[in-house]
């Protein structure tokens, strides 16, 4: 089970919004999407050492274990 995001990074490397690309289900989603905008980056930076907004793209494994417990596995990547 897959779920996508595409996080907006401002200049001080603050989420600014939460777009959900590809949901699991709604509580997940939603308990996901309210994580994802708590978390904090270092901007990115222009040629000048500026920084600039940018996007960050996640996509978070949600596993199912054999004891019920839930293991996220994350790969970032960025555009």
């Amino acid at each position: 089970m897959h779920l996508k995001l595409v996080l907006t990074i401002d200049t001080r490397g603050r989420v600014s919004q939460v777009e959900l690309v590809q949901g699991i289900d709604g509580q997940l989603d939603l308990r996901v999407v309210g994580l994802a905008r708590h978390f904090e980056f270092e901007p990115a930076l222009d040629d000048d050492g500026v920084p600039v907004r940018g996007t960050s793209r996640w996509d978070i494994e949600i596993i199912d274990e054999d004891h019920g417990q839930l293991r996220n596995a994350m790969e970032r990547g960025y555009y």
